[in-house]
C-alpha cells in the first residue's frame, strides 16, 4: 500500500457548512427558553458572560438590559456538560464613553481567571463588548493575555461570514434578532432573505442576546419563536452536512489544522502509517479531533483506519481517496490497513 497525500479537511467531518450561536451576557432565559431547542435542533450554543457578575443581576453602566438575572457556576457547568461554551464578555462591559478610563487589565486578564476560577476550566474566547470602538486595543490585550485563542467581534460591513483559514484573533459574528431588517445586516444573512449559496464552505456565528417570548428590545433579543425558526432554517438547508458547534470546538479545529504536519511512513504491502505533529501549536492546546483526506497510489479496496483512541469510520472520498475523523496529538500515529 502507498499513500501519495494526506491532507486535512477545512472543517470537521469535511462539513458543507459550521454554524455557531453565541448568547450575549448570560442571562438565565438562556438556559430556560434557548437550551431546549438547543437539544431539539442539535445546535450547541455558546454564552458570553459578564465575569464580574455571575449568579446576579445584571446592572451595567448606561445599559438599557439591566435587572435581568445572569446565570451563575452552576448554570455554566451545566452546559458545559452538555457540549455548550462559555466566554468571556468582559468583567463588566463598561461604557464606552471615554476609553481612556476603562480598565483594560481587569476587563481582560482578571476576567479571565475569574471565569477560569468560578467554571474549573479555562474559557477562552473573549467575546468583545461594543467592539468597533476597541476593537484594536482589546484585540492586543488579548494576544498577550495567557490562556486566551479566540477573539470575536461584530462586524460593520458585509464580512459576516468566516472562511475556513479565518483569523481566530477575528471572528465574525452576524446579529441575530427579532427585528429581522436591521441596517447593517445583509439581506442574505437575515431570517427572510437567507441565501444558503453565500455561506456555504465558511463559518456563520449567529449572536443574538436574551431569549424571550416578550423581547424587550427586538433589534438585539429574539423570541424562542423566531430562534427556533433560524435553527429549522439551517437543519432544513444543510442538513447533517452541516457542523453545529461551539465556537470554542471551531477555533481548537483550526488552530489544529494550521499547525499539522502528517509525514507518511510506508510500512509493507498492505499497510502504510501517518504520523502527525504540530510545530508551534498554542501550548493549552493537548489534543483535539482532526478530518484527514487520504489519497492512495491505487484501489487498496477495503480499508481500515485505526487512530490513536481506536478505530476510525472511513468514508470514501472519491478515486481512491477516503476520508477519517480521529482524535490526535503531537508524535500521534494513524495506521491505515487493506483487508
Amino acid at each position: 500500500m502507498r499513500i501519495t497525500s494526506v491532507e486535512v479537511a477545512p472543517w470537521k467531518d469535511d462539513a458543507s457548512f459550521v454554524y455557531s450561536v453565541v448568547f450575549d451576557e448570560g442571562t438565565i432565559d438562556c438556559l430556560a427558553n434557548a437550551f431546549p431547542l438547543s437539544q431539539q435542533y442539535g445546535i450547541l450554543g455558546d454564552v458570553a458572560v459578564v465575569a464580574g457578575q455571575l449568579g446576579e443581576k445584571r446592572h451595567v453602566e448606561r445599559s438599557s438590559l439591566n435587572d435581568y438575572f445572569h446565570m451563575g457556576p452552576e448554570h455554566l457547568k451545566f452546559l458545559l456538560s452538555q457540549g455548550w461554551s462559555v466566554s468571556n464578555h468582559s468583567y463588566s462591559h463598561p461604557p464606552l464613553r471615554d476609553p481612556s478610563h476603562i480598565d483594560f487589565q481587569q476587563e481582560i486578564v482578571e476576567s479571565y481567571h475569574t471565569l477560569e476560577n468560578a467554571l474549573g476550566q479555562p474559557v477562552p474566547i473573549f467575546s468583545s463588548w461594543n467592539s468597533f470602538e476597541v476593537y484594536d486595543t482589546v484585540r492586543a490585550w488579548v494576544e498577550r493575555t495567557p490562556g486566551y485563542l479566540g477573539l470575536t467581534h461584530a462586524s460593520n460591513d458585509a464580512e459576516h461570514i468566516n472562511a475556513p483559514d479565518f483569523d481566530p484573533l477575528s471572528i465574525w459574528r452576524n446579529r441575530l434578532s427579532e427585528d429581522d431588517e436591521i441596517d447593517f445586516l445583509p439581506p442574505w444573512l437575515s431570517r427572510q432573505g437567507f441565501k444558503p449559496a453565500r455561506v456555504a464552505g465558511k463559518w456563520l456565528v449567529d449572536v443574538t442576546h436574551l431569549v424571550m417570548y416578550k423581547t424587550p428590545q427586538g433589534h438585539k433579543c429574539i423570541s424562542p419563536y423566531a430562534l427556533e425558526g433560524r435553527f429549522d432554517q439551517m437543519r432544513t438547508h444543510f442538513g447533517d452536512s452541516m457542523w453545529a458547534a461551539n465556537p470554542d470546538d471551531v477555533v481548537r479545529y483550526r488552530y489544529l489544522r494550521r499547525h499539522c504536519t502528517p509525514v507518511i511512513e510506508q510500512e509493507s504491502g498492505t499497510r502504510a502509517t501517518v504520523k502527525v505533529d504540530f510545530p508551534q501549536l498554542p501550548p493549552q492546546i493537548k489534543e483535539g479531533d482532526l478530518t484527514f483526506v487520504v489519497t492512495l497510489a491505487d484501489d487498496a479496496g477495503s480499508l481500515e483506519v485505526l487512530g490513536p483512541e481506536g478505530t476510525a469510520n472511513v468514508v470514501a472520498a472519491g478515486e481512491r481517496r477516503i476520508r477519517f475523523t480521529c482524535r490526535v496529538f503531537p508524535g500521534a500515529v494513524i495506521t491505515v490497513s487493506g483487508a
